[in-house]
């Protein structure tokens, strides 16, 4: 006779959606900038569909999903959409993060934010320094006056007179 009266094996009710419908999930949820950790809650909250982590990033592989980490991109088509999007700002007022997310949720571009500051950097040189706020002096904590030197490397502190 048989422990499992009930006929169960442990697992789950399958409510898991479609194929198509699942891979336009991730999608989209990729689109949005969602962690793993969040994708399992939307799909479980959302969907009713409880998988783990591994089980996630097979369906990311199995419908081929890019993520910044996994097949981003190329770096030909990610100069392109970062070369359109900065004529359209000719400021330079977007740092690497505004210009990450708007190729990811308005072109579909999935680049990490080192490859689009590279980018930005390559392609208009001082773009950074623009969006900097200028230098400025302080009184420290000695009472002495310091400037505050916002160089590309960091901040550089130091009294009024001296020189590096």
């Amino acid at each position: 006779m048989s422990n499992n009266i009930a006929g169960n094996n442990g697992h789950q009710e399958d409510n898991r959606p479609d194929d198509a419908v699942l891979e336009a999930i991730l999608r989209e949820y990729v689109c949005r900038g969602l962690k793993a950790d969040e994708k399992l809650i939307y799909l479980r909250r959302d969907r009713n569909f409880i998988i783990s982590k591994e089980t996630l990033a097979r369906f990311h592989r199995q419908f081929d999903i890019s993520t910044p980490r996994r097949r981003p991109t190329s770096t030909a088509v990610a100069m392109l959409a970062i070369g359109e999007l900065l004529a359209e700002d000719g400021h330079s007022r977007r740092g690497p993060k505004a210009v990450q997310e708007i190729l990811r949720t308005r072109d579909g571009v999935v680049v990490s934010r080192n490859v689009v500051r590279d980018i930005m950097e390559t392609l208009v040189p001082g773009g950074s320094a623009k969006r900097r706020p200028p230098n400025f002096t302080r009184i420290n904590s000695n009472g002495d006056l310091e400037t505050m030197d916002r160089s590309v490397r960091g901040v550089v502190i130091r009294k009024l007179g001296e020189s590096l």
